[in-house]
């Protein structure tokens, strides 16, 4: 369970960067 939410954390983490990137465009 805790390596579960840790991946999905850092996937969430990606997703963020990704976003705040491509809105600061």
């Amino acid at each position: 369970m805790r390596a579960y939410l840790d991946s999905v954390s850092r996937q969430w983490d990606d997703a963020l960067e990704r976003l705040r990137a491509f809105v600061e465009r």
